[in-house]
């Protein structure tokens, strides 16, 4: 039988689709150590902003009802603003970590996508292949059957009748 002419290219597609399904696996699981990133880094905030309450409670009460300096006004303010800014650092891991999520589920699903269509090409170049064995098999036996026939005519040629025995 004939060797299939496209199988190259038949090659190259499984190729592609196996890189495609690594891919989707990588994917899957760059989306779940985003997602486990960003659920740390909200869990993070989350218990942060609760601790400020009384973190600010204990920098109050150095302050109340005594007696205090300026240069101690300004340590608490600044002790404050330093309360704040490390709210804003958590805030703005939680974002980009929230943006790292987004990117690793477009990513996700451009490479299902991709899976998709490739698989599909694939399966279109198969169903070609089974169609094309099909009729090189469909030929072969039809030349085995005129080869047959044309051996049969050379051994009992026409026109030569053994019933008139």
């Amino acid at each position: 039988m004939a060797k299939y002419v496209l199988e190259p290219l038949l090659d190259i597609r499984k190729k592609r689709e196996d890189e495609l399904t690594q891919q989707l696996v990588k994917a899957r699981n760059d989306l779940q150590v985003a997602e486990d990133a960003r659920d740390k880094a909200k869990q993070e905030l989350e218990d942060y902003v609760a601790e400020m309450p009384e973190k600010k409670a204990r920098l109050y009460a150095t302050v109340m009802n005594t007696v205090v300096k300026r240069e101690q006004l300004d340590k608490l303010k600044e002790a404050l603003a330093d309360l704040e800014r490390q709210r804003m650092v958590l805030a703005e891991k939680l974002d980009k970590a929230e943006q790292n999520v987004v990117q690793a589920r477009q990513t996700l699903e451009q490479t299902q996508k991709n899976l998709l269509a490739a698989t599909k090409n694939k399966i279109k170049l198969d169903t070609h292949k089974d169609i094309w064995l099909e009729e090189e098999k469909r030929i072969e036996e039809e030349n085995a059957e005129k080869e047959l026939e044309d051996l049969h005519n050379k051994v009992s040629p026409v026109g030569d009748d053994d019933d008139s025995l």
